[in-house]
């Protein structure tokens, strides 16, 4: 299911003519022994799968902690929930933070943001300039992650 979900966003993003658009193509197997390599050990890790002109595609795990808030000046976030359960952290105002890298701020917290509950097939669009922050004490949760300029 995962990867016909992954086909149909990059389509969107893609050029038009099927000869120029990169594959990143995996079975269901495939997806669950790439969830099953991330590191167990970290709070939380990621795993570039393609790093392309006009977006990058990754599987990230948060487990037992809250994800730093953060906002991308030109970076829009696509998450599709692949395994587990957590809380996304949506709009508001950075409560503090820094300059991680350029065009990004990251903050322990937003306040004013909208609590959205991530479950397995949950797909959220989080625009540029948007806060969000990833919520997962106590619990675990593995999303695609798809970073569009």
């Amino acid at each position: 299911m995962v990867a016909p979900i992954a086909a149909l966003m990059l389509s969107l993003i893609s050029p038009a003519d099927p000869s120029e658009v990169p594959q990143v193509t995996m079975s269901g197997q495939q997806v669950k022994a790439l969830l099953g390599s991330l590191p167990r050990d970290a709070a939380g890790s990621n795993k570039l799968l393609a790093d392309r002109k006009n977006y990058r595609l990754s599987v990230a795990r948060v487990a037992d902690r809250d994800g730093p808030a953060e906002v991308h000046e030109s970076v829009a976030d696509i998450f599709v929930v692949l395994r587990g359960s957590g809380k996304l952290m949506l709009g508001g105002e950075l409560v503090g933070g820094r300059e991680v890298r350029p065009g990004e701020r990251q903050a322990p917290r937003a306040s004013g943001a909208k609590e959205i509950e991530l479950k397995v097939g949950t797909i959220v669009e989080v625009p540029s300039k948007v806060a969000h922050q990833i919520l997962a004490k106590g619990t675990e949760v593995c999303y695609l992650v798809i970073k569009i300029q």
